[in-house]
């Protein structure tokens, strides 16, 4: 683990440019946790209690009653117990989503069931995501650009819904995802139709609530439209992510604060760093290199003192944070309701919490040190 990972430049990040944003039925169990004692993973409970000991190098969250885990070098599927009912013989693998889960076979990728039996593959492609709203991103390398990816989209049978032909798309949510080419942006419905022109944007950001934000093309600067395109909140902000669609988190003078859904200030401009409230009373909050938190008002409700926290509170009662080197969950009060044991916890774990299905991703490593920093910055950026 990085002791001094930057919590609001990876987590933030991660959760707005990858579509993590709450949609459809969740999924996800956030009541098995996956932690790091040393460098191995095992599974607890909010309070603390050991369910599946440490005793494995890697573990997703659990989706669809089942986790990822990664046993020696290869990865397998094991459920609530800790029972292997998907045998370790994956080089990589994510997540179930809707009844399906994309594994890295060498250099094949493709989709298996809750019985790991193979449903359907696409040959070209060297990475592909979590399926949302029944679609999934995949990509190909550009055979015109060595490193460069294309994206599109398949269903869960299989059918090529849009094909790879953007340079950059992001996930569905509320039916619609961004994709952009040199000849059109825009959101695309998950038919592949355009349901929104994109051509004034710069790039659009997942629907939440009815709402996305978007990055004017021409002055730089970030506002929302609705989900049939209308404008809601004019350009204005530097920086602008959704916080449940009807407040968001904003940048003004380098410094984070809330508007509405008007654009009206709600809780000024005044922390260095700051994450989205995501469903809870409370929102994380840097001061003075200490994180704590505030209340919907922006009002003081735990005092800065913890060395990094996790984006946010899991369904309004638990916190993760770090005192020196170890990990341990905090009450609404700041009480530490079990004390820091653990060496790390996931950033995917909070990620999925929020979103209720996980955001995750296969990719074949590819020969060239240009393809391989493509596909590394495409699991950043999509």
């Amino acid at each position: 683990m990085n002791p001094i990972r930057p919590l609001f430049a990876l987590s933030l990040f991660l959760l707005t440019l990858t579509g993590c944003t709450p949609s459809g039925t969740p999924t996800v169990d956030t009541g098995l946790i996956p932690v790091k004692m040393g460098k191995l993973t095992g599974y607890v409970t909010p309070r603390g209690e050991t369910v599946i000991p440490a005793a494995y190098l890697a573990g997703s969250v659990f989706s669809e009653e089942l986790a990822a885990v990664t046993s020696g070098e290869k990865t397998g599927f094991f459920d609530r117990t800790g029972a292997m009912v998907i045998a370790p013989e994956f080089d990589d693998a994510t997540p179930f989503s809707d009844g399906l889960a994309w594994v890295r076979d060498d250099n094949e990728i493709f989709t298996i069931d809750h019985d790991g039996r193979q449903v359907f593959t696409i040959p070209e492609a060297v990475e592909a995501h979590n399926f949302h709203d029944g679609v999934a991103r995949f990509a190909i390398e550009n055979p015109d650009r060595p490193g460069e990816l294309l994206y599109g989209f398949v269903d869960t049978r299989g059918e090529i819904v849009a094909p790879a032909t953007f340079t950059s798309a992001g996930d569905f949510s509320e039916g619609m995802a961004w994709v952009s080419s040199p000849t059109l942006s825009g959101y695309i419905a998950t038919d592949g139709h355009i349901a929104i022109d994109g051509a004034a944007y710069a790039v659009g950001e997942p629907f939440e609530g009815g709402h996305a934000v978007v990055r004017s093309a021409a002055s730089d600067l970030c506002g929302v439209i609705d989900s049939n395109g209308k404008t809601i909140i004019d350009p204005q902000f530097s920086q602008m992510y959704s916080d449940g669609g009807k407040r968001f988190l904003i940048l003004v003078n380098g410094l984070y604060g809330w508007c509405d859904d008007t654009g009206g200030i709600i809780i000024p401009a005044r922390f260095t760093t700051a994450m989205p409230f995501a469903g809870n009373d409370l929102a994380v909050v840097e001061v003075n290199g200490l994180y704590g938190c505030i209340d919907s008002e922006g009002n003081t409700a735990i005092e800065p003192q913890f060395a990094d926290a996790a984006p946010w509170f899991v369904n309004n009662s638990f916190l993760a944070v770090r005192q020196a080197d170890l990990w341990g969950f905090i009450d609404r009060k700041g009480r530490f309701t079990v004390e820091p044991v653990y060496t790390d916890i996931p950033m995917a774990y909070s990620l999925a919490a929020y979103s209720g299905t996980p955001h995750c991703s296969v990719a074949i490593p590819l020969t060239t040190p240009l393809s391989a920093l493509g596909i590394l910055l495409d699991r950043l950026i999509p």
